[in-house]
């Protein structure tokens, strides 16, 4: 069954969101240390699909006070 998790400034999935973008693009279009600071900004979060212990897919969304931004999907 997959599950969605929504998370915001969490380190230890940066490696995880990169396997993703590597599986889907031929090269990923963000590095791994792009990742990390997209993901330790306050107004970035983002959901991932888990099929068990795995996570098989990603949204980034940054939001601001008055609009939100998909910034990149990925499954």
């Amino acid at each position: 069954m997959i599950e969605i998790k929504r998370i915001q400034q969490q380190p230890d999935v940066v490696q995880a969101i990169y396997e993703v973008m590597t599986d889907v693009y031929p090269v990923s279009p963000w590095t791994l240390e792009q990742i990390q600071a997209d993901l330790s900004q306050d107004q970035t979060w983002y959901a991932l699909a888990y099929d068990g212990i795995e996570v098989i897919g990603f949204l980034a969304v940054q939001e601001n006070l008055f609009e939100a931004e998909v910034l990149q999907i990925a499954v």
